[in-house]
């Protein structure tokens, strides 16, 4: 409640960050994770390897800044509709 949506599928040369808010003088970078599988949970799609690249997208996007890496994770129905968030 109150975050200020500043970016949605900001792409650069090294990647993409999903969402970036901004709460007050805070920059949080959002990573959205979705599945529809039975068997993944979207939370199980992050890897070491994916969260170091969105730490380095952070950083760059945050150029000093005081920010908080979030992730969110959506979990849909085979139908497509919202089982959780």
């Amino acid at each position: 409640k109150g975050h200020v949506i500043l970016e949605r599928n900001l792409r650069g040369r090294l990647g993409e960050i999903d969402i970036v808010t901004q709460l007050g003088k805070k920059l949080h970078i959002i990573e959205v994770k979705t599945s529809q599988s039975r068997c993944v949970r979207p939370e199980e799609n992050m890897n070491t390897k994916k969260m170091r690249k969105v730490a380095k997208l952070a950083e760059l996007y945050a150029k000093g800044r005081i920010f908080s890496i979030d992730f969110v994770g959506v979990k849909l129905r085979s139908d497509d509709s919202l089982e959780r968030v």
